[in-house]
């Protein structure tokens, strides 16, 4: 992946999951995986690890021995850091759909920076602009995915994952949009 001038290139493991980036400007970037879930990462000197609440979502992230305790929003963005006194050390804000608009506090460009978590709870990358939901990438500008899910069947040859979502709906279980609708 190339973004003005810049180069990029991903690592990914059997299970299609990213476990290392290597940037032009920012260098590499290791993710330590358990299951699903980022509990280790590790860019130049910072090194973070991450601790999860019983929802799976990142409750605690550990940089340069101190701890930060991630505030979320109530639909799940992760709106703050704050640090063990409970001091707001990050603020996050964001549009609808995720565009970043703000990043403010003492601690803003470190550990607000390289800790990846923000909009939903999602993984930004700072190089990009982009979210990383594990599987597939998200442009928040767009409001759309770059790339569509894999195709899952139900029964029905015809049917990939965006039909399988009208079809569950509670209206009759039809779309009325596009092919078929």
């Amino acid at each position: 992946m190339s973004k003005a001038g810049e180069t990029l290139t991903f690592s990914y493991n059997a299970d299609g999951l990213r476990t290392r980036k290597v940037s032009t400007t920012t260098g590499t970037t290791e993710y330590t995986l358990h299951g699903k879930n980022i509990v280790h990462l590790t860019q130049g000197s910072n090194t973070l690890h991450f601790y999860y609440d019983a929802q799976s979502r990142p409750a605690v992230v550990t940089l340069g021995g101190t701890d930060y305790a991630y505030l979320y929003s109530l639909q799940g963005d992760v709106v703050a850091l704050v640090d063990g006194s409970g001091a707001k050390v990050v603020e996050y804000s964001y549009y609808a759909w995720g565009k970043p608009t703000g990043k403010t506090g003492t601690l803003a460009s470190t550990v607000g920076t390289v800790q990846p978590f923000r909009y939903r709870g999602y993984v930004y990358d700072e190089d990009t602009g982009l979210y990383y939901l594990r599987s597939r990438y998200y442009r928040c500008e767009w409001c759309r995915f770059l790339n569509a899910d894999g195709r899952r069947t139900t029964g029905s040859s015809r049917t990939n994952n965006s039909r399988l979502a009208a079809s569950r709906g509670p209206a009759g279980r039809a779309c009325t949009m596009g092919e078929g609708g």
